[in-house]
């Protein structure tokens, strides 16, 4: 009993797989890289995504002098998490707001 092996007990360098490069694995990774940081936890970060580029279904094609945007590409800033990671992030300056609401005329 006192002579086991002490190794397989001891917890390794932390490995966290994120599977998929879309908003949803792209925030996960961030998040748990906030986590760590702020614990002081070894961390070791591996993300998997099977698509040529990170994003998922959101993506932006600059074709001459026009920006499109594909996906989701909005947020509802009744709930700011969204809008507060954007700043966290440096990107908030480039969020731009959606125009007002138009409601139809009722004679």
């Amino acid at each position: 009993m006192g002579n086991e092996d002490k190794t397989q007990h001891q917890s390794p360098e932390g490995h966290v797989v994120v599977v998929g490069g879309g908003i949803a694995g792209l925030a996960t990774a961030y998040r748990v890289q906030q986590l760590a940081r702020a614990e002081g936890l070894p961390l070791h970060l591996s993300l998997l995504e099977s698509e040529p580029l990170l994003g998922g279904k959101i993506v932006t094609d600059r074709t001459d002098d026009f920006v499109i945007e594909g996906g989701p590409d909005s947020f509802i800033t009744q709930k700011p998490a969204a809008l507060a990671l954007c700043r966290e992030l440096g990107i908030g300056e480039r969020v731009m707001g959606t125009m007002m609401p138009t409601r139809p005329f009722s004679f």
